[in-house]
């Protein structure tokens, strides 16, 4: 029984290794996982509804909207 690992370990030495390109390409994904990851995250503090109310000035009467 052989390792398929191994393999593909021999044929990219052969090939060269990682490159540039290689390199690029993972700064890519992870670029984009990041964002991803953010976009997720934002629904923890947009998404609750917080039942609170500020309370009112204490001279309210004087109040005008221009």
């Amino acid at each position: 029984m052989s390792v398929k690992g191994a393999e593909v370990d021999t044929v990219l030495n052969a090939l060269g290794g990682k490159g540039l390109y290689q390199h690029v390409h993972h700064l890519l994904i992870v670029l984009c996982s990041f964002s991803a990851a953010f976009q997720l995250l934002d629904m923890i503090f947009i998404g609750r509804i917080i039942p609170h109310q500020c309370a009112e000035p204490p001279n309210g009467t004087g109040i005008t909207i221009a």
